[in-house]
């Protein structure tokens, strides 16, 4: 054989036919890239960019509070690295005339920040809207990145508790109130008792519910059918009840839409009745009537 394939050399052909979806993939690349090319550049506004004015070191010897620790950084300066262990076995250095705070290991240098303006940091730290209003651990995070003072901590904490757009906007979990036991009765008809029960199979005069009533003093029960649950049929039921044995003082119903009417409230508030709602979920609040709904459905 004259020559074999391997003497051959093919040149290497770009594939010019794409697939449909290559050619989608490369439109929809193109276009999220005109969009991001129009979309406008955010800005960083000057405000939110602090630094420490030019007097800061002025500030820095006429503060009291750090006084001490600028004595003490100030008789080490010109030793090795300029440091000085102050206060709590931390690590404090002059370089230039301003006071330093250094991290154990010396990763972070940070400024030690005078009492007048420690206001100004906590809120650029917190307030502005890079901040975000984040929390005690990320503000003190952010803060302590370039600054610092003794008790940052502490002032980082109350400062987010006292931040009235925090108290506004954050969700804080309330602890909901103990149960209370409801104190014995010995007055009959002081307080009572009512819940609907129902619905049952209906009667020939059209009936499938029955408000029943309990009285806590003497336990005497009464049960009143009603065709629906109503308001206005509660509110009959109730004052046929009141016409035979007077104005009870109290009344404890579930959270039944036809006990938290406004037609019921109106007849509390016309008969000075108080009306107490049991809670959610928990009817044992009313269990006099709810032991006796057992017995009238057996």
């Amino acid at each position: 054989m004259p020559f074999s394939h391997t003497d051959i050399d093919f040149p290497e052909h770009e594939k010019l036919h794409k697939s449909r979806r290559q050619r989608r993939r490369e439109k929809l690349l193109g276009s999220v890239q005109k969009m991001a090319e129009q979309l406008p550049v955010p800005e960083v506004d000057k405000a939110d960019m602090w630094e420490p004015p030019s007097n800061i070191r002025d500030l820095q010897k006429e503060d009291e509070s750090l006084k001490e620790l600028f004595s003490k950084a100030t008789e080490t300066e010109g030793e090795k690295n300029g440091i000085a262990t102050a206060l709590y076995g931390e690590d404090y250095f002059i370089r230039d005339g301003l006071l330093f705070h250094q991290l154990e290991g010396g990763s972070i240098e940070q400024v030690v920040v005078p009492q007048c303006l420690r206001g100004k940091v906590l809120a650029l730290g917190h307030d502005v809207p890079l901040a975000g209003h984040l929390g005690n651990v990320k503000t003190f995070e952010r803060i302590a990145r370039r600054f610092y003072w003794p008790g940052l901590y502490t002032d980082v904490l109350k400062y987010c508790k006292s931040c009235p757009i925090c108290q506004l906007t954050s969700s804080h979990k309330v602890r909901p109130s103990p149960l209370k036991s409801l104190p014995i009765i010995g007055v009959p008809f002081h307080r009572i008792g009512m819940d609907i029960v129902g619905p049952l199979e209906r009667t020939r005069s059209g009936h499938r519910f029955i408000l029943v009533v309990c009285d806590y003093a003497t336990r005497y029960p009464e049960a009143f059918p009603l065709r629906k649950i109503t308001a206005v049929a509660v509110a009959r039921a109730l004052l046929q009840l009141i016409s035979r044995v007077g104005i009870p003082q109290e009344i404890i119903t579930d959270q039944g839409t036809a006990f938290l009417s406004k037609t019921l409230k109106q007849v509390y508030s016309l008969l000075g009745i108080k009306g107490i709602r049991t809670t959610p979920y928990h009817p044992q609040t009313d269990g006099l009537v709810e032991r006796y709904n057992r017995t009238l459905k057996s």
